[in-house]
């Protein structure tokens, strides 16, 4: 058997959580075509991994590469870290369906996350269209922003959305679903979405009902309201019955050291013994960015 490339004496670990093992592994066609005792096979590239691990490729669930993807050369910083796939479209930002009435306010919104985009999508079918065409070096999938719809049919107006607004903002969710979103964030400290009261979240959230498709948030709250802002979601998980997953869970500032975070690890615990399909990530680093508007009073 001839492989493209075949990598010998590797500590294998399959992502499973089993422990390591050692094996070749053979790969042909941009996948792996066996694994195990390949003493015998040639290759046209054979790679000696002897006191290396080798692992899936890994996948990081929180980006902000929207607009990044479609450059030239995107994704090498990603592969030499051993990235493979990456998720964009979190905490409500999502670079499409963007509005043409709206096409200055979106971009005003999504600049300090995204950067000067220089496009603007009308639809999630037309951003992957212009992903594909640049061939970025990663698997990648989008989610849907929340605040990118909202933005869309009521620009930065406080409050909760009904009638026509309501309509339209369902409406552009279902669109977007319909077009391959792997999913729906929120960002519900940013302005506009930080306007939503908890009942018309729910409302804004209706078509995802009883479905599978999962809400990622950016709470409402990361400092000393933290574990209230864990209740809120947890509430509107229930409600709804959708999965949930908390982005870059963490409490930000001294009084909630050695104290916060274990408070909210037992809630997100205590509501999955009651059935909530709930899960969190955090980043691994004591630092974080974000826009000088999320420190400011939301008035």
């Amino acid at each position: 058997m001839t492989y493209d490339i075949l990598i010998r004496n590797a500590r294998v670990l399959d992502g499973s959580g089993a422990d390591a093992f050692s094996s070749d592994v053979g790969v042909s066609g941009g996948k792996i075509a066996a694994i195990g005792a390949l003493s015998g096979a040639n290759a046209r590239e054979t790679v000696d991994a002897a006191g290396r691990y080798l692992t899936p490729g890994f996948i990081d669930v929180h980006r902000h590469a929207d607009a990044a993807l479609l450059r030239e050369g995107f994704g090498e910083a990603e592969l030499a870290q051993g990235l493979t796939t990456v998720l964009d479209g979190n905490c409500g930002l999502s670079l499409a369906p963007i509005a043409p009435e709206r096409k200055d306010e979106a971009a005003a919104y999504l600049a300090p996350i995204l950067g000067e985009t220089g496009e603007a999508f009308s639809s999630l079918g037309d951003y992957f269209v212009a992903a594909e065409r640049a061939r970025p070096r990663l698997n990648h999938g989008m989610l849907v922003g929340m605040g990118t719809l909202r933005v869309g049919v009521s620009g930065f107006a406080g409050g909760d959305l009904d009638g026509a607004a309501l309509r339209a903002l369902h409406q552009s969710l279902e669109c977007a679903l319909a077009d391959g979103a792997a999913g729906v964030s929120l960002g519900l400290g940013y302005a506009p979405e930080c306007f939503y009261s908890t009942e018309g979240l729910l409302r804004a959230l209706e078509p995802l009902r009883g479905g599978d498709i999962p809400v990622t948030v950016h709470m409402r709250q990361e400092g000393e309201g933290v574990a209230d802002a864990l209740r809120e979601m947890l509430f509107v998980a229930r409600a709804l019955h959708i999965p949930l997953e908390i982005s870059h869970l963490k409490a930000i500032g001294r009084i909630g050291w050695r104290k916060t975070v274990p408070e909210m690890l037992r809630m997100l615990h205590d509501a999955r013994e009651d059935g909530v399909d709930v899960t969190c990530d955090a980043y691994p680093y004591t630092a974080g960015s974000t826009q000088l508007i999320h420190v400011l009073p939301p008035e």
